[in-house]
């Protein structure tokens, strides 16, 4: 399991945000391959990242980044950690 950028207690995982509600990414854990695909996907430390929807149902969650849409699974979700008071509402997503 690996780990980058820095833990905070004020952290959430991007499971906790609500829908439309947007966090800016502090810290991601998992493994070597989880990590470079969300990198691929854009979702790196200090990316913006805007919870369009959790879909019912063990479904996935529904991110915008960079003005991209996309699907991540809950469990990888659930590894995503965000600040929601670093987020400056004049950056568009």
């Amino acid at each position: 399991m690996e780990e980058i950028g820095r833990r905070e207690k004020s952290l959430i995982s991007t499971m906790e945000l609500k829908d439309h509600q947007k966090g800016k990414v502090s810290f991601i854990r998992g493994d070597h391959t989880v990590i470079q695909r969300l990198s691929d996907m854009g979702i790196t430390i200090g990316a913006i990242v805007n919870v369009m929807k959790i879909d019912p149902l063990n479904g996935p969650v529904e991110v915008l980044v960079s003005g991209s849409k996309m699907g991540i699974g809950r469990d990888i979700a659930c590894n995503i950690f965000v600040d929601t008071e670093e987020v400056d509402d004049g950056l568009e997503n």
